[in-house]
């Protein structure tokens, strides 16, 4: 078998890229140029975070794009392991680990995913600290384990754009740009434990996230609702939706979304359980809701937009209640929420085929909410609260995309900034709203 060539410099000049894909040829030489299907299959039935297709294997080699680090790894470390003489893979990685950085060059979304954790603090990548590079979303959703659930797995990301250019966000001038949004906020599931717990005095400290984006409706009959429904629960194990909830909630690495409840085509819920009995209370909850063009006029919901949303109550395996959360962290939470938006756009487009703007009109809330004052549950520091203002025990923040806006980092430092003035009331918190941006 002759096997893929190497393309001439007409086709991948000289550079970064260019010496990625040499080294790449050098190794898969030196393997015997196995088949592309072989190596796709290999890596799926071997011990790997990641699944290669052939015609991702083929793109490698023939120096197509960008590829995620995710599945360049996994080619290079079964490459390595079948190299004459073998190669040792962790060495071999982290030498084309360093020059796939040097043709990202920082690019937000092409950093190489680290192994979740399933506690808080784990380091977030894409860097949702920084716009994307033009033309690069983050996110991407893949198939994944089944029409029943979804594993959590690690992220995942594309060089296709979705929204096109950096996600650029600003607070919106009237509830009529977040109306669509807003509605999110009250959104109930109709699991019967959920509905126990908001009644309670009790309850946790709760965090949901909500997203809006203008998309076409689905076609009448494909994907049939069946599927819809499995690329659904797939999209929702992958970042940044698995982040947030193990940021929040001590799931591991093998939870798994389960399909629960939903109407039609167009309204599909799920659950993540850490009970064997589903009647207990879920760790997490979602929902999407597909826009419908026969929305009755009035009605809240925009026949041209999908919404969705997730809910998470903040809880500890160890501690009956989980420490507050720190300033970074935070930070961090509003800046997943701020990336969902990128994240709902790749599933609509790439997983349902529904066209999204090419600006991407969307908007994005979270709202916390806590049993007394929020104070109890956020810790900005060692600021002093305003003498007879309390903390109040609910905070919405609010933000529209605009191509004028603020990057995701200013955005959530933004929202920091209003829940201090009007949800927190503290004095003197802006010099560590300003150690934020370094």
């Amino acid at each position: 078998m002759v096997g893929i060539e190497l393309p001439g410099e007409d086709r991948l000049p000289p550079g970064p890229a260019r010496d990625l894909a040499v080294a790449l040829h050098e190794l898969y030489r030196r393997a015997g140029r196995p088949g592309l299907r072989t190596i796709s299959k290999a890596i799926a039935d071997g011990d790997f975070r990641d699944t290669v297709s052939h015609e991702a294997v083929s793109d490698m080699l023939n120096g197509k794009g960008v590829p995620r680090w995710s599945k360049l790894e996994c080619v290079v470390r079964q490459l390595a392991d079948w190299n004459s003489p073998r190669l040792d893979p962790d060495q071999t990685a982290s030498h084309f680990l360093s020059m796939w950085e040097a043709v990202t060059g920082g690019m937000p979304g092409q950093q190489p995913p680290p192994v979740l954790s399933g506690i808080a603090g784990t380091p977030l990548l894409p860097r949702v600290g920084s716009p994307p590079a033009e033309g690069i979303s983050p996110f991407r959703s893949v198939p994944g384990t089944g029409g029943t659930s979804s594993t959590v797995t690690g992220p995942l990301r594309s060089g296709d754009a979705l929204i096109t250019g950096p996600l650029l966000w600003r607070a919106p001038t009237d509830d009529q740009e977040t109306a669509q949004v807003r509605h999110l906020r009250d959104n109930r599931s109709s699991h019967p434990a959920m509905i126990r717990l908001s009644e309670q005095p009790n309850m946790p400290l709760t965090v949901r996230v909500g997203v809006s984006l203008s998309c076409s409706p689905l076609p009448a009959t494909r994907p049939d609702t069946s599927d819809v429904r499995k690329r659904f629960l797939e999209f929702l194990g992958h970042l940044p939706i698995t982040d947030l909830v193990m940021a929040l909630s001590p799931i591991g690495r093998d939870t798994r979304w389960e399909k629960w409840a939903g109407h039609g085509r167009t309204n599909h819920e799920a659950m993540i359980f850490t009970e064997i009995d589903q009647q207990e209370e879920p760790a997490a909850w979602a929902r999407i809701l597909m826009p419908e063009p026969q929305t009755p006029v009035g009605s809240w919901r925009d026949p041209h937009s999908a919404t969705f949303l997730v809910h998470v109550p903040r809880r500890s395996r160890t501690v009956p209640m989980p420490p507050p959360l720190d300033l970074t962290e935070l930070h961090r939470l509003l800046m997943l929420a701020l990336d969902f938006p990128d994240a709902l756009a790749y599933f609509l487009r790439e997983d349902l085929g529904l066209p999204t703007p090419d600006k991407g009109l969307a908007s994005a809330a979270i709202w916390m909410d806590s049993p007394d004052a929020l104070g109890n549950y956020v810790r900005i520091g060692e600021c002093e609260p305003l003498p007879g203002s309390p903390s109040s025990p609910r905070f919405e923040g609010y933000a529209v995309l605009d191509h004028m806006g603020a990057t995701v980092t200013d955005m959530a430092i933004e929202w920091i900034r209003q829940m201090c003035d009007n949800t927190l009331h503290l004095d003197n918190y802006e010099p560590l709203l300003s150690d934020l941006k370094h």
